[in-house]
């Protein structure tokens, strides 16, 4: 999350958000964290990662509520039975990883309806779990980091416009912002 935060925020004052396998975020004043909301992990949380749009890709899916062509696309592109899936969720090891496995296959659609209300509902509790309890969130930039902000960003900055809130930099990977900081610093 510091990573994060120094690679968007600087040493400025920002909410700064990881979108990846999981999720994280954290109100940041000067280079400093001054509150985080824990993610609470795949089971109860990680709300707006690729984890949880896995969980909710899986739910329609083994449920038979996916449109036929998105059902079948899935079924070509993952061909695991139901009783593979829930053999991987329940009882392998790193099942975070493998529900987040299925989000690219989401980015592949970004048009199609139901993926929309996949991906926008993500968005959605992510903002309700997360950033609405900054007393700031409004009053300044929402900074991401991470394969889901990036991959799907025209859907993060309009769930969050929804919110009032303003989103800022987003960043698949925090690397370049963290060597742009730490030359900035090291000049100082």
């Amino acid at each position: 999350l510091l990573a994060a935060a120094r690679a968007t925020c600087g040493q400025g004052t920002g909410i700064a958000c990881i979108l990846g396998t999981g999720c994280n975020s954290g109100y940041f004043q000067e280079g400093q964290l001054l509150e985080k909301i824990p993610p609470l992990g795949y089971v109860l949380g990680d709300e707006g990662s690729g984890t949880y749009l896995g969980k909710l890709l899986l739910k329609h899916y083994l449920r038979n509520r996916l449109p036929s062509d998105l059902q079948a696309a899935l079924q070509a592109a993952y061909p695991f039975s139901t009783q593979e899936i829930l053999a991987k969720i329940y009882r392998e090891p790193l099942p975070n990883r493998f529900l987040a496995s299925f989000a690219p296959f989401l980015s592949r659609f970004p048009n199609h309806p139901i993926v929309q209300r996949i991906v926008n509902e993500a968005f959605e509790v992510f903002f309700d779990n997360h950033i609405q309890y900054y007393e700031q969130c409004r009053k300044v930039e929402i900074h991401f980091v991470g394969s889901i902000a990036f991959y799907f960003q025209p859907a993060l900055r309009e769930v969050a416009a929804q919110y009032g809130f303003r989103v800022g930099k987003v960043l698949e990977s925090p690397i370049e912002g963290l060597v742009a900081y730490h030359n900035n610093n090291e000049q100082k």
